[in-house]
């Protein structure tokens, strides 16, 4: 009986020591008795990562004369660039993917950097930098200051492509921008109106914080397609603000084109593109879009 009442008193003195310790006895027996168990869903990666590993998947999918590596002193990127397939391009077009998307985005930028190219421009796509991570527990200022420090880095990617392509021989660039890339565009190309000949702008939505859509429409003068698929009412109304804004200016560059939703119907994303190209060569002086 001596070895026996050894064994239970070492026992009981075990399981002592583990509960003064704290641990719950469920997590005790599941991990004496399945000892092999895999370990806890390990927690969601930032949002911080997804640029880099969107970019790394498509730098292993699409071929290297694609690619460039686009960069300032503050944040580096990756460009999807494409020739035209022509002699002399028309222009060259910046196309901006939406927040949290990559630029071979397959609702519209994919395929309009592409077919746009068979057209005879140059296209260059981009994504915006990583969203900061939410942190509610920030107070309100601070992450109006994150926001704002974003919005910087998305402004200076745009302008930066559209500069690359201004070095490369480009005279004419174009700005597209999807989503709130749409409103990035707007206010990059007020700001810098010297630098973009034209912008389209696909189903433009605008932040919670920042000037409003209509406001800075007051600002350009050049060409703007605003194209407005069948959406919400929320997108319904702020579009007919932007349409009542362009026509009490008397802006005639300004088109509102308003198709049935690409995503609804076969071959829908290339004929709206079809419609971009020959918007853009009725808008633009005439030269190389001949």
């Amino acid at each position: 009986m001596a070895p026996l009442y050894r064994w239970s008193l070492l026992i009981l003195l075990a399981l002592g020591n583990m509960a003064q310790a704290g641990i719950p006895d469920e997590e005790l027996d599941a991990d004496e008795l399945h000892p092999d168990a895999a370990p806890p869903a390990i927690q969601q990666l930032p949002s911080t990562t997804r640029g880099l590993q969107h970019e790394q998947d498509l730098m292993r999918q699409l071929p290297g004369e694609q690619q460039l590596n686009l960069n300032t002193t503050e944040q580096h990127w990756l460009g999807l660039w494409l020739p035209a397939a022509r002699p002399e391009a028309h222009g060259a077009i910046v196309l901006v993917a939406d927040r949290a998307e990559h630029a071979d985005w397959p609702q519209l930028i994919g395929p309009a950097r592409r077919q746009l190219s068979e057209a005879g421009w140059q296209t260059l796509a981009i994504a915006l930098p990583d969203q900061p991570a939410e942190d509610f527990g920030l107070p309100q200022e601070q992450r109006l200051e994150r926001q704002q420090a974003w919005r910087l880095l998305a402004r200076e990617r745009l302008q930066h492509s559209a500069s690359h392509l201004r070095e490369q021989g480009a005279e004419q660039v174009i700005l597209l921008g999807r989503g709130e890339a749409a409103w990035l565009a707007l206010q990059v190309g007020t700001e810098q109106a010297d630098t973009f000949d034209a912008l389209v702008l696909y189903r433009l939505r605008s932040p919670e914080t920042g000037p409003t859509a209509s406001t800075l429409i007051e600002g350009w003068d050049k060409p703007l397609l605003d194209i407005v698929p069948s959406s919400r009412a929320g997108d319904d109304r702020s579009a007919r603000e932007r349409r009542l804004t362009a026509q009490r200016l008397g802006y005639e560059h300004y088109q509102q084109l308003r198709p049935a939703d690409p995503a609804s119907m076969p071959q829908g994303q290339t004929m709206l593109i079809k419609r971009i190209d020959g918007w853009l060569q009725r808008s633009l002086p005439e030269g190389n879009t001949d």
